[in-house]
């Protein structure tokens, strides 16, 4: 098969543009398939580039015009060989159009506003971003191969049947519930006629138990007379003999026509008819399971707005309240498989969830069981040996881990949950997928999650699934639109729906309008921490409101302040501290708490980091006893009480899920400025995933605002002792993996906190380690442990023992000079564009080189692609001095300067005469006349006729090639 011809059209803007198109054409000349025409590989001084034009134009099957607004202005006034080139192109263009074709013509676009009038009807593949550029180049080259569009569905749906239609494929799963001995005495194959019009599909079963049972299940989307006529055919075909019939079907029907054609057809069959639906939730699942479990009730439920981010009509972008929104989407059919709810931290995600669940709860009546999973209940019982042994694919997958980790006595299993799933009977309401993914990593599969939530509503459009994210950042490779889940944001309290709430929540009081009036003047020092339209956080309206009202109970003076000036601990001073700060202020001037403001703030980072949000009673007493022995028990009825604490039984939540990253991030900043290591302090530091994670990003904030010196001096001296703790001979592997990972967190928090060039980090984390900051030292590091989106580093001349770099994909494009690694491990670090120093030789064999070992590979056949490629320019350029069988002096305009090695480019020319290859043999009148020195002539003749390489060829290879 030929290669697809491809001409290039492009204007010569500026020679970072003459770059990138030379990059194009080398992407696409790469594949066999395509054979690129482009000026720089077919154009030389000899050539009739007019001609070229002509017949580049003519011949190629298909042109790519790259625009730019330069070229644009060539060819819409006809001006140099743009202007040329677009002369030729219209005709064709016109030519092929005219004949009822689309011509041939592809646009790329580098510049907006750049296409050309008579292409303006085309669309258009856009390369405005050099980040996005591998992606556009995908879709170019499926543009080439004419792979764009999607394939047409095939004919299986009639809009004459009357029903939403489904590809239901359970029969046989229905029955598998109960009956372990089943037969199918007509199968789908024989209960299935599409032809004159008919749309029957059925499948008849028997079943022991051990007397015989009979079920006719009927498919979705079918007529029922014809069905049913077609079924009692086949029953006399076979002397099949029924006295009694369960029908199961996918929806209620008439109940009297399937009796009655059963009748006219002289058969004497008792029938009974359920739906799906109803066999499977009636008859084949344990009560236990039909019953959902008690959910917390919130005291306060803030509803709020929804919008709903994928709307194609403006009057219904958005819905006023979100629980009656979500609500009525997950109890009744709609054509969306799932529902996404994005918010930030503090907006309301949790307790929505709960809310909805007992909504849901009240109102299906036992009709539905509510499955609320969390990723607060992962997040509290993580371990790298339990995560080992987990993976997530499927809907299924993550309820069998909720049900692992809250130690449910009576789980579904896996066909149970599907089913009902399937049938509506069971609505999932998943808090917090972004941390299920972000915790689980690669053992969480996002594209086959979602697509079991897609194909689970496919088969019969009732399944209904509710996902929380604070972000949809983990969701960029998916599409969601093809998943069936549709988008919403919550936004918080607007001043609207502010004073809806205000109003709902003071109106039980005596004057109700002076009150409200009063809290205002409180409630709008928030605002200057809202965003642009004065959205508050719920959180925030609540806290301070629970404040207000506490204090009208006891008709005291209302004295709420939002201050931080008497402080005494170290936070960010942001909205959050603020209300924190005042909130524990309060209580001890209230109810005469002997302790300062740091000490709560200690008391509960302690509390947060050691038991997440579930905190036992029995804790905090000890706790307490601990550090204040006589007074603890007087200490612990006024702490248990704080309005940032909720008691339910024996456990202590915070009253959001919030609040615990937000006293982790006290933790760990404290924790620096002590410059601590403890067990906790490891275990908050490896438990962190991400520098978006809020316990993480409070304390880069923190730090970012300090002199660089003390986060620095704090590591150093962290690390010094996490790299003692690693060499003990009574350690554990996890204790290891722990410590690693706290060490890489350490890195990635200072890394962060300083914005440092490359050279500057990397003598900085030399000094960390306590070597000689001077790059161009030889020292050696130890324990060095980089985990995710650290910066590239400047490697050169160190040693790197026993040192791990996971996830770390910006490794490969550091720099390697004098470099080399001994037992040491990388995991997730490969890639294909190394730096020019990434040398494969810098691993000793010790190391573990995980899937770098493919980019060793890459780098090595690139190499030799590189040095295949110098010798060919090098010979070349050498010809431009050698004629015949004798060298000649040559001026620069006839030397052959090479467009693919910078080195060997007419730029570049004096450093060819520095090192002596080339050297100035005459000055007259009309020009400069130059030759090869004598001491290079004999090594060049060998090269060019023998293609033999000595020494001094090689060094001038070598120096084209660095």
């Amino acid at each position: 098969m030929q290669p697809t011809k491809i001409f290039i059209s492009y204007s010569w803007d500026s020679e970072e543009h003459q770059k990138w198109v030379e990059g194009l054409a080398t992407d696409l000349d790469e594949y066999q398939e395509f054979h690129v025409t482009y000026d720089k590989f077919d154009l030389d001084n000899f050539s009739d580039k007019n001609l070229f034009m002509e017949r580049a134009v003519q011949d190629s099957d298909i042109i790519i015009v790259v625009c730019t607004e330069m070229y644009k202005r060539k060819a819409e006034s006809r001006t140099g060989g743009v202007g040329i080139e677009t002369y030729l192109a219209i005709i064709r263009h016109w030519e092929e159009s005219e004949a009822g074709a689309p011509s041939k013509i592809l646009v790329v676009s580098r510049e907006k506003y750049s296409t050309p009038f008579y292409l303006r009807g085309k669309f258009r593949v856009d390369f405005h971003d050099d980040d996005l550029y591998q992606k556009s180049l995908s879709f170019l080259i499926k543009a080439l191969t004419r792979k764009t569009k999607l394939k047409r569905p095939e004919k299986r749906k009639s809009i004459e049947s009357g029903s939403a239609h489904y590809n239901f494929t359970r029969v046989e799963d229905i029955l598998r519930l109960k009956y372990s001995k089943r037969n199918a005495l007509i199968t789908t194959a024989e209960g299935t006629d599409f032809s004159n019009g008919n749309r029957v599909k059925f499948e008849l079963w028997e079943v022991s138990t051990p007397f015989k049972s009979h079920f006719l299940i009927l498919y979705p989307n079918i007529t029922i007379t014809h069905t049913i006529n077609r079924f009692c055919n086949l029953l006399k075909e076979k002397k099949i003999h029924i006295p009694k019939l369960t029908l199961l079907r996918p929806a209620k029907g008439d109940e009297s026509l399937v009796q009655k054609t059963i009748d006219s057809n002289d058969l004497n069959i008792e029938l009974v008819e359920l739906t799906y639906s109803e066999y499977i939730w009636e008859y084949c699942i344990d009560e236990n399971l039909r019953n959902s479990p008690p959910i917390r009730a919130n005291k306060f439920y803030t509803d709020q707005a929804l919008q709903h981010l994928d709307a194609s009509n403006e009057s219904d972008i958005k819905s006023d309240s979100a629980i009656g929104f979500l609500t009525d989407r997950l109890l009744n059919e709609n054509s969306y498989s799932g529902q996404l709810v994005v918010a930030t931290g503090g907006m309301g995600k949790s307790t929505l969830c709960h809310e909805l669940a007992i909504a849901l709860n009240k109102k299906s009546a036992g009709e539905n069981a509510i499955v609320l999973i969390k990723a607060e209940s992962l997040r509290n019982n993580f371990s790298s040996e339990f995560i080992a042994k987990i993976e997530i694919r499927s809907l299924y997958d993550l309820y069998d881990l909720h049900a692992q980790i809250n130690n449910l006595e009576e789980v579904y299993d896996r066909n149970q949950f599907e089913l009902c799933l399937l049938c509506g009977r069971i609505v999932i309401i998943i808090d917090g997928l972004d941390e299920f993914a972000s915790i689980l990593q690669e053992r969480f599969s996002l594209p086959d999650f979602l697509m079991s939530i897609h194909d689970s509503h496919q088969q019969m459009g009732r399944s209904q699934v509710i996902l929380t994210s604070r972000n949809m950042a983990f969701t960029e490779n998916v599409a969601l639109d093809d998943m069936g889940i549709q988008t919403h944001e919550l936004l918080g309290f607007d001043e609207s729906s502010r004073a809806k709430y205000i109003r709902k929540r003071f109106n039980k009081y005596n004057k109700t309008d002076d009150l409200i009036s009063l809290f205002d003047r409180y409630i709008d020092q928030l605002e200057q921490f809202g965003d642009h339209h004065k959205r508050i956080v719920p959180f925030f309206v609540d806290m301070v409101s629970t404040i207000f009202e506490e204090q009208l109970s006891e008709q005291g003076k209302i004295s709420f302040e939002i201050s931080s000036e008497d402080k005494d601990y170290a936070c960010n001073s942001s909205l959050t501290d603020l209300i924190i700060f005042s909130v524990l202020r309060r209580e001890k001037t209230r109810h005469d708490i002997e302790l300062e403001t740091r000490e709560f703030i200690e008391l509960f980072s302690e509390l947060a980091v050691e038991h997440g949000e579930a905190i036992p009673c029995e804790k905090l007493r000890e706790k307490l006893t601990i550090y204040y022995d006589d007074s603890a028990d007087q200490l612990y009825s006024k702490v248990v009480i704080n309005p940032l604490l909720i008691q339910e039984g024996n456990l202590l939540r915070f009253r959001y899920q919030f609040l615990n990253e937000y006293f982790k991030s006290l933790f760990v900043i404290a924790g620096i400025l002590r410059r601590s290591l403890s067990k906790d302090m490891i275990q908050c530091l490896a438990n962190t995933k991400d520098d978006s994670q809020q316990s993480i990003s409070d304390v880069i904030t923190y730090f970012s605002q300090e002199d660089i010196e003390i986060v620095h001096n704090a590591s150093k001296e962290m690390l010094s002792k996490a790299k003692s703790l690693l060499v003990r001979d009574e350690i554990e592997p996890r204790e290891i993996e722990s410590i690693k990972k706290a060490i890489g967190s350490l890195l990635s928090i200072h890394s962060r906190c300083g914005r440092f060039q490359r050279a500057d980090l990397s003598r900085r984390v030399r000094d960390l380690y306590q070597v000689a900051p001077d790059l161009d030292i030889e020292s050696k590091i130890e324990g060095l442990f980089i985990y995710g989106d650290y910066p590239s580093l400047d490697f050169s001349n160190l040693q790197i023992w026993d040192s791990g770099f996971y996830n770390y994909e910006n490794f490969i494009t550091s720099k390697f000079n004098g470099t080399k690694f001994y037992y040491s491990e990388f995991s997730s670090t490969g890639g294909t564009y190394t730096s020019d120093s990434f040398d494969p030789t810098m691993f000793d064999s010790t190391c573990k080189l995980g899937d770098l070992t493919d980019t060793l590979a890459l780098v090595e056949q690139s190499a030799k692609s590189n040095k295949a490629l110098c010798e060919s320019e090098l010979k070349k350029f050498l010809r431009s001095f050698f004629k015949g069988v004798s060298f000649v002096d040559q001026k620069t305009m006839y030397m052959q300067f090479s467009g693919k090695i910078d080195k060997l480019s007419k730029r570049n020319f004096d450093s060819l005469l520095r090192m002596g290859l080339i050297e100035l043999q005459v000055v007259k009148n009309v020009d400069k006349f130059y030759v090869i020195s004598e001491g290079y002539q004999d090594s060049v003749h060998r090269f060019l006729n023998d293609n033999f390489i000595d020494g001094k060829i090689k060094a001038i290879v070598d120096y084209l090639k660095s």
